[in-house]
């Protein structure tokens, strides 16, 4: 299974199904869609994940994230495995206040990778990450039962 990481709490937020596109300033996405996706949470958390998603995001998601920066701070801080989406389609993107929203930050001049259908694992696993789409052996996925 393909796998691709994200900053944290972007990968938290493309599995609760709140981000609904994963945008990249390049396309390499694109070759992705129609096959289900691992989403890896890097170690590292985006410092501006506030003043970007904030417009965006409703109150209570914005406590829930703030109450998860508290928790990230004081656990092990490594990377991990959450969970997989299904891709349905790859473009560019335009800037349109639908793409911003599903995206939770401004979209115009980067390329978009659509997701439906979050699973999230019961239980995160531990995981390096890389820079672009890389390889993650199907049962690795498949031992943590994930949840419907």
């Amino acid at each position: 299974m393909k796998a691709i990481s994200c900053h944290r709490p972007w990968a938290e937020w493309l599995i609760l199904n709140w981000k609904k596109l994963e945008t990249r300033r390049h396309n390499r996405l694109r070759s992705l869609v129609g096959s289900r996706l691992a989403i890896h949470a890097t170690a590292t958390w985006d410092p501006l994940w506030f003043e970007i998603a904030y417009p965006y995001l409703t109150p209570e998601q914005v406590d829930w994230t703030v109450q998860m920066w508290d928790a990230w701070q004081i656990g092990a801080q490594n990377g991990e495995l959450l969970g997989t989406v299904m891709p349905v389609a790859h473009r560019r993107l335009t800037g349109v206040d639908e793409e911003n929203r599903a995206a939770l930050i401004w979209t115009g001049g980067k390329y978009g990778l659509f997701v439906v259908d979050p699973i999230k694992l019961k239980t995160p696993v531990p995981w390096r990450g890389k820079q672009y789409p890389f390889d993650v052996p199907d049962e690795v996925m498949e031992e943590r039962k994930e949840i419907t």
